[in-house]
């Protein structure tokens, strides 16, 4: 017997989706109902796992973490670092998420938030972890001319000698 309320709509999409999606006041009762009447977070897909960790409800994120059976089986915690929401971070991290911190403090550098590069600092990035391109953290902020990022990275320990494929910032003339 198939359990239609984990049935995905033609767009792939299932009901716990997209009450999680929802724009409604009564967003965290449905996902309740939907898991009391047998949805399944653990069939997660790419729009679940953004809904979730877009949503700043830390409330319908425990539920839905409390109820997944391989936490690790999807990239929760990677797509939370991604969005910057805080609150699912810490969610996820409790839970025992493993994510791909060094990646995503890259990824900040690239996108400008020296917030959230702050935050993948204070929960233990390191500054000079080079990626497979041997690029590091300073290297993105600053090939991305984000000169306050760069600073704050400076101030961290990052170390503009570090070289990648290309050379270090000095032999790249950045610095």
């Amino acid at each position: 017997k198939i359990n239609k309320i984990n049935i995905r709509n033609e767009q792939g999409v299932t009901l716990l989706c997209q009450a999680i999606l929802s724009l409604s006041e009564h967003r965290k009762k449905m996902v309740e109902d939907l898991i009391a009447n047998g949805a399944d977070p653990s069939f997660a897909d790419d729009a679940l796992l953004n809904a979730l960790c877009f949503r700043h409800d830390g409330e319908t994120i425990q539920m839905i973490v409390d109820r997944v059976k391989d936490i690790n089986a999807k990239p929760y915690l990677d797509v939370a670092w991604g969005t910057g929401n805080k609150k699912a971070i810490t969610i996820l991290e409790k839970a025992g998420c493993v994510s791909k911190a060094q990646e995503n403090l890259n990824a900040a550098c690239v996108k400008g938030d020296l917030e959230l590069v702050k935050f993948h600092i204070n929960k233990g990035a390191d500054p000079n972890a080079q990626d497979s391109d041997g690029d590091t953290p300073l290297i993105e902020a600053v090939g991305s001319f984000h000169h306050e990022i760069a600073e704050y990275l400076l101030e961290k320990g990052a170390d503009p000698k570090l070289k990648t494929r290309q050379g270090n910032l000095f032999e790249l003339g950045t610095i």
